[in-house]
């Protein structure tokens, strides 16, 4: 996926070339493949992920299927031999790609992986997010069709004046950890009412003080932490 080598480094990008089989019949061309392709490099670079990809004599190589025609040709009464103008050729191309092409760095690599790894983590709470979006909205559709059809006098409808949420319910986790409870680290969230802060920074997961049982602000064990 191209939104995956954004920020990563432009070697990524760099090393992405364009391979078209069964070209014989299009002069060794992209034929009617070509426009399509530029069109969706186009919007590449347009949205998201704004990513300029090369599109030319560089990064394009045309080939024909040839894997039958050697097959026959090596088989009797033929007999030919093509192991030496094989190895030839593959030592040429990898040369050619040595020349242009670079493997991108350890830590590059690394830094993505940990990026897809993030993404597969996040897949259930968000769906649980969605999950809980969509029922709170039928939720308030329900209560609004309630408060239209409601025939009380104004003190019973001021008790029904409100909105309707489901709380997402917390498990503890595993392992303490550590977080900031600074304005510019945190969120406040209203929940049925009730302002809650959702602590978006984690210092140290886990946190491995001693003498803590958690849910202390200010522990004065963190003076002897490396967090500070």
């Amino acid at each position: 996926r191209i939104n995956n080598y954004q920020g990563h480094g432009k070697i990524f990008v760099e090393n992405i070339l364009f391979l078209f089989t069964n070209t014989r019949s299009t002069q060794y061309a992209p034929g009617d493949t070509g426009p399509a392709l530029i069109s969706l490099l186009d919007q590449i670079i347009e949205s998201p992920p704004y990513v300029g990809i090369e599109y030319d004599k560089k990064t394009i190589y045309c080939f024909d299927n040839e894997a039958f025609r050697f097959a026959v040709a090596s088989a009797p009464p033929n007999n030919m031999v093509f192991d030496d103008m094989l190895t030839h050729q593959s030592k040429n191309a990898i040369d050619y790609w040595s020349a242009y092409y670079h493997c991108p760095k350890a830590m590059d690599t690394l830094s993505l992986n940990d990026a897809k790894q993030n993404i597969l983590l996040l897949t259930q709470p968000l769906a649980d997010i969605a999950n809980n979006i969509s029922h709170n909205v039928k939720q308030c559709e329900r209560h609004k069709q309630r408060i239209h059809e409601f025939t009380g006098d104004l003190t019973a409808l001021e008790k029904e004046l409100y909105i309707p949420s489901v709380d997402i319910e917390t498990d503890p986790l595993d392992h303490p950890k550590t977080v900031c409870s600074d304005k510019n680290c945190c969120t406040q969230e209203n929940i049925n009412g009730n302002i809650k802060t959702h602590y978006t920074t984690s210092c140290h997961s886990p946190c491995y003080l001693t003498h803590s049982d958690g849910n202390i602000v200010g522990n004065n064990g963190l003076l002897e932490s490396g967090i500070q």
